[in-house]
């Protein structure tokens, strides 16, 4: 399915010993204990700070999904 890298909680190390070698030797684990590490290994560069996610660059991707900054002319949808 093209999945490559697998974010867990630390707790589940141990049940990694159960993947067969492989499954497990074409995939990268991250083991996470707060949602900060989630944030930062997911959304590249992300953090939490007061309650929000925050980036040290600009975000890689806008509020319309394209690039940050980036705006795309929407067409106001047709009704028949």
């Amino acid at each position: 399915a093209g999945i490559t890298e697998i974010i867990l909680p630390k707790d589940n190390e141990e049940d990694l010993k159960d993947l067969p070698e492989d499954v497990a030797c074409d995939l990268v684990f991250h083991l996470v204990e707060t949602l900060d590490e989630v944030l930062a290994v997911a959304l590249k560069g992300a953090r939490l700070e007061a309650g929000k996610v925050v980036f040290d660059e600009p975000a890689p991707f806008g509020p319309d999904g394209n690039g940050a900054g980036e705006t795309s002319e929407k067409e106001e949808p047709s009704y028949h």
